[in-house]
């Protein structure tokens, strides 16, 4: 390359070297001076995009409820009140009906209405706990996507939130409704196990009850 093809800065930047500027050009571009001083991190919604302490992951769970209540708070109030009606209600009739029947029992028929009557306690207030199991595992739906839309600094209506979750609802129940079945199976294997301990091997067998309910 011959002197009169050497490279020239283009129009407006000094050359390199010719002391009207402290940085160094490349394909005409000069960097911003260096900054003096510490930044903060940005904070786009719930949590600054460092690495986050105890303190901001305790702070962000408050900050969902007070940023956007009517989707958090206010639905897992209202859902909360009404299964505790519906569970009331429910167990109450059962239980007024049923003790009615057994007020008017002869004696023969007694011991089976009895059992009639626990059984049937026991299964109105099932069916609101399978209700209310269900209402959580959609209320978990619709918090986890406004904590991740609110982590990046948007704010959705209740009516978009479940419209994000709409595909999901039946994965969240079926989820919920496992979990469920495998807690039962594993209290009922746990109070067989119990009573199996205690009716089959005296003294040894209770310690072992003890044992087992502790860290069953």
């Amino acid at each position: 390359m011959t002197e009169a093809q050497q490279w020239q800065p283009p129009a407006g930047q000094p050359a390199p070297g010719s002391g009207d500027s402290p940085h160094l050009v490349v394909g005409g571009f000069v960097p911003p001076p260096p900054t003096r001083g510490w930044t903060p991190p940005p904070k786009p919604g719930l949590v600054p995009l460092r690495p986050l302490t105890l303190a901001d992951l305790l702070g962000a769970s408050f900050q969902v409820l007070r940023r956007n209540p009517r989707p958090t708070f206010a639905i897992a109030l209202a859902m909360q009140g009404a299964f505790t009606v519906i569970t009331i209600v429910i167990v109450g009739l059962a239980t007024y009906f049923s003790l009615s029947r057994l007020d008017s029992a002869s004696a023969e028929n007694v011991e089976e209405i009895t059992a009639g009557t626990i059984g049937t306690i026991i299964l109105a207030a099932v069916v609101p706990a399978l209700l209310a199991s269900v209402a959580a595992a959609l209320l978990q739906g619709i918090i986890v996507l406004e904590v991740q839309r609110a982590t990046l600094g948007e704010k959705q209506s209740l009516r978009q939130l479940w419209r994000r979750a709409r595909g999901r609802l039946g994965a969240l129940v079926g989820w919920t409704m496992l979990l469920s079945v495998v807690t039962v199976l594993g209290i009922g294997l746990l109070v067989g196990a119990i009573v199996l301990f205690v009716s089959a091997m005296g003294t040894m067998g209770i310690v072992l009850a003890v044992l087992t309910g502790v860290f069953g």
